[in-house]
């Protein structure tokens, strides 16, 4: 065989890996050369000037390979489900997120058939108040086969699709499924896996859907980050993101509370929680920070609370304390005299000590010490000041 080109040799020996037969290609099918100098800066003043062609407002563009990266039970197949029908339709995405545009989609699933991805679209469709017949013409689903995304047929085939149906948007969802024979460790190989099916797509949106690495698929409370994603070159491949967490473990009740964070080259980015009932199709969105705000003050809410229970708590038992050590001495005792033989810590008794001779539960009287000598303030229990208060004055032994 005649020597082979560096990008030949590559595609060779992935199709080696993947058990694919591979052949050079004729010098007629060879693409034509190609030039990196660029253009001028002067002509980049169009550029300049040039809005974000937005597939979702402020979210993400057309223009720049989309990331939905996700935790176990991130629901990364029923937002990209919902994300179909919203753009195939031009109706908001979860019904909150603007799509200003419709568009046409291919949406290419690798871990549903057509009768569950059926019935995702239906609901997704019923809160829209709209069906499949208004879908006609903007959104196709393959369930049966999916792209080896290094694969020259499989890009050929995509590209052909793209111009027969006018696709402008691909999901290919997850992304593992199309990796055959590629070393995902390698950051060359899957980067290049990832730019040249990119390249087959343009000029439509492509969006690829990924799982986190275990260890981090465990945590609760934050979205995962770019770094999280198993395998090189993903992150560095796509120039916007969507990546998705749980905030508490899942009790398979079809409801799903979920922390996202996201951005984009185009300075978009941000932070939300999703609350998803997966039976109803319905979506409520917050933003991230008002949703933590308010967790926090929760959290502290909570810690009051508890400070104050715990709080009630010893007051009760130095109030108990404080009552069984004057229970039954009918006689004033000093202050002294009473915390000593109660037992009470410290720090309670002062506390609630004055309460009880605030509220009476406790009342002044004047005393002898037990040197006889008269003290102006003793303290009694309130049922027994009529009977001390009827008879004479005792020496207090306390």
């Amino acid at each position: 065989m005649s020597s082979l080109t560096l990008n030949q040799a590559a595609e060779k020996q992935a199709a080696e890996r993947a058990g694919l037969r591979w052949e050079k290609p004729s010098k007629e099918a060879e693409p034509p050369p190609r030039s990196f100098a660029g253009i001028d800066a002067s002509e980049l003043t169009s550029y300049a000037s040039q809005e974000p062609d937005w597939l979702v407002l402020d979210t993400f563009t057309i223009d720049e390979p989309l990331l939905v990266g996700a935790r176990s039970k991130g629901c990364k197949t029923l937002q990209l489900t919902d994300m179909a029908v919203a753009v195939a339709s031009g109706t908001p995405w979860m019904n909150i997120f603007d799509v200003p545009k419709r568009r046409k989609v291919l949406f290419i699933t690798g871990e549903a058939n057509y009768r569950r991805i059926a019935k995702h679209i239906e609901k997704a469709c019923r809160i829209r108040d709209i069906d499949f017949q208004d879908l006609k013409g903007y959104l196709r689903i393959e369930a049966v086969e999916f792209p080896c995304l290094p694969r020259i047929a499989d890009q050929n085939a995509i590209r052909k699709d793209i111009e027969t149906h006018g696709f402008e948007v691909v999901i290919a969802d997850p992304l593992y499924r199309g990796l055959s024979g590629v070393d995902s460790a390698r950051l060359g190989e899957m980067g290049d896996a990832i730019k040249s099916f990119q390249a087959a797509c343009a000029p439509a949106c492509m969006v690829l859907s990924h799982h986190v690495v275990k260890s981090a698929a465990r945590e609760y409370g934050t979205p995962p980050q770019l770094e999280d994603m198993t395998g090189a070159g993903i992150a560095e491949s796509c120039g916007q993101w969507w990546l998705v967490g749980r905030n508490e473990k899942y009790a398979w009740d079809w409801k799903h509370d979920l922390c996202v964070q996201f951005g984009g080259r185009e300075g978009q980015g941000g932070g939300r929680r999703i609350l998803f009932n997966e039976n109803d199709w319905t979506f409520q969105v917050d933003h991230w920070h008002e949703y933590t705000e308010q967790a926090q003050a929760d959290e502290q809410q909570r810690r009051d609370d508890a400070r104050r229970e715990a709080d009630e708590q010893k007051r009760g038992r130095a109030r108990a304390l404080i009552l069984k050590a004057v229970r039954n001495v009918k006689t004033p005792q000093s202050k002294n005299a009473i915390r000593e033989s109660c037992g009470a810590v410290q720090a309670d008794f002062r506390c609630v000590f004055p309460e009880m001779v605030q509220d009476l539960t406790l009342v002044q009287r004047p005393y002898k010490d037990n040197q006889n000598r008269l003290q102006p303030v003793g303290y009694l229990l309130n049922e027994y000041v009529p009977e001390y208060d009827r008879s004479e004055m005792v020496v207090d032994v306390g």
